[in-house]
């Protein structure tokens, strides 16, 4: 299997909190989504 291949079958991230999808790179270390997280900001 080539790399770029491996990183195009990594499945979407859920928020961890709502259940959205998550738009952003799947490699990413956050588990809630941009609404979730500006909420605990607050």
């Amino acid at each position: 299997m080539m790399p770029l291949e491996f990183y195009r079958n990594i499945p979407g991230k859920d928020c961890s909190q709502c259940g959205a999808q998550i738009v952003e790179q799947h490699e990413s270390y956050h588990s809630e989504c941009e609404y979730c997280l500006s909420k605990v900001e607050e």
